[in-house]
């Protein structure tokens, strides 16, 4: 009606018709409106995906070197704990013997815990002339290992372990030729002590696969969107 109005009312190209024309150029339909928050919605989406990818890429990468830290440090100690077996001995003399508990936490809360018992055994030893001391029964051999003192589960093996190695007791003490300060009471290692490399290699790969994996991921939600 306006239009028509302007037409009947006013001359053509007159100030009249060109206010009102620019009036209702000003007035964009619902269509457009919806369309223009939905265009808005969309690149701000774009922009959460860009930022997750980044993220994950980052984080990936980064537990994929923690992994490979880890999975290093497993493997030297297995080499040592393979390598101990052909070590010299020397003698060497015990201090002292002790069960010392330790907590592992489990999945679930904090309160669900098991209860580990670790040998500790202090001896002291003499290479080329220098004293050492050492607290390593041996490699450990289980799923918690392998690390400076076993863990074992049950409390009774452990306190036999201590049993055989009384405070004052002459012992043979196998030492790393190489670093005489790395020694072992009893060398060697299980097939069960291999066995600890299956979680940093697992670790590893799924870490991997979060750094890999993210960007064709986020790339296609966002073509997708």
């Amino acid at each position: 009606k306006k239009g028509t109005q302007c037409k009947s009312m006013a001359a053509p190209g007159s100030e009249h018709c060109r206010r009102h024309g620019r009036s209702s150029a000003k007035r964009p339909g619902r269509a457009g409106t919806s369309e223009g928050v939905y265009q808005a919605q969309v690149r701000q989406w774009l922009k959460v995906l860009r930022v997750a990818q980044w993220f994950f890429t980052i984080l990936g990468a980064v537990l994929a070197v923690f992994a490979t830290c880890v999975l290093a440090s497993v493997i030297n100690t297995l080499r040592a704990a393979d390598e101990s077996g052909s070590w010299p001995s020397v003698e060497g003399r015990v201090l002292s013997a002790k069960v010392s508990p330790w907590q592992d936490r489990q999945e679930g809360t904090w309160e669900d815990t098991q209860l580990l018992y670790s040998p500790i055994i202090d001896y002291v030893y003499e290479v080329d002339g220098k004293t050492y001391q050492s607290n390593r029964h041996r490699f450990s051999d289980g799923t918690y290992g392998p690390t400076t003192t076993r863990r074992i589960a049950d409390k009774s093996v452990a306190e036999a372990i201590v049993t055989r190695y009384p405070p004052g007791k002459v012992v043979n003490v196998f030492h790393n030729p190489r670093d005489p300060g790395q020694a072992v009471l009893e060398p060697g290692t299980s097939d069960a002590g291999r066995g600890t490399l299956v979680w940093p290699v697992a670790f590893l790969l799924v870490a991997l696969g979060v750094a890999f994996g993210a960007k064709p991921f986020f790339r296609h939600q966002m073509r997708s969107s």
